[in-house]
């Protein structure tokens, strides 16, 4: 167990939990203690016991320093327990914790990108890795071609120059669906010292009906010279889809 200092301070002294050493590791100096343990989850649960023990000692030594654990105790992995396994890793777990920079670093190379440092984003818990979930892929996203005219359902492609018409040649049908008033407050309207106070409200009971028919469509692509000649073209698709389907649904009635 390694407990990451911001510069160099004299340990505590001897403790019924065992003896600190300062020891320098890397650019940082640290509070080492060795800690027994038959498993790594053991170990971090010991290591956590241990760190609170010596709190008061580092807020003495240390008034501005962030007393967080995860920021500053490591327990390293000496027999390889961490091992990411894709959709059965839980950054949290007791055996996942208090991790060491290169054991972080094999497990972010192991996950293929799927696991990330911490972000700082979660200020209640502090993993030593965190899933990437919102990672954000560079894609190119085309623009739409497709140009709404003043028409309903029938667009102007700009790229290929045709029109795009959307003909129902289905209707939905739901049968079985009723509603009825059970209180209209409007009639509680009434009259006071020759002023009339209109009450607003309705309440209604509504009964889901069961749907027998689903609409159907169909885009159709043709070119014109204009906007009229193509709602002309549009209504001539739509008279041969009903006779085709026998029953067709036109929209084409100017916003």
């Amino acid at each position: 167990m390694q407990v990451k200092l911001p510069h160099a301070a004299l340990p505590p002294k001897k403790t019924k939990r065992g003896d600190y050493s300062l020891l320098l590791r890397g650019d940082n100096f640290v509070w080492s203690i060795i800690i027994q343990a038959n498993t790594r989850e053991e170990a971090t649960r010991v290591a956590a016991n241990k760190y609170n023990s010596i709190r008061k000692t580092l807020k003495s030594n240390f008034p501005n320093l962030e007393l967080k654990v995860g920021n500053l105790v490591t327990v390293d992995d000496r027999y390889n327990e961490v091992v990411f396994a894709d959709g059965n890793f839980r950054c949290c777990d007791w055996k996942n914790k208090f991790l060491d920079e290169h054991t972080v670093d094999r497990l972010i190379a192991d996950s293929c990108g799927k696991l990330r440092r911490p972000t700082g984003k979660n200020k209640s818990i502090i993993p030593s890795v965190e899933w990437n979930h919102n990672s954000k892929q560079n894609k190119y996203i085309a623009p739409c071609r497709l140009k709404k005219t003043d028409i309903n359902n029938l667009w102007y492609d700009e790229k290929l120059k045709n029109y795009v018409a959307r003909i129902y040649y289905r209707k939905q049908i739901t049968v079985g669906q009723k509603q009825r008033v059970v209180h209209d407050v409007r009639k509680e309207s009434r009259t006071i010292k020759g002023r009339k106070l209109f009450a607003k409200g309705v309440i209604i009971e509504r009964t889901l009906g069961k749907r027998i028919q689903d609409r159907k469509y169909k885009e159709v692509r043709f070119k014109a010279k204009n906007l009229p000649e193509a709602r002309d073209k549009m209504n001539e698709l739509a008279i041969q889809l009903k006779e085709k389907y026998n029953n067709v649904s036109i929209q084409s009635k100017t916003n």
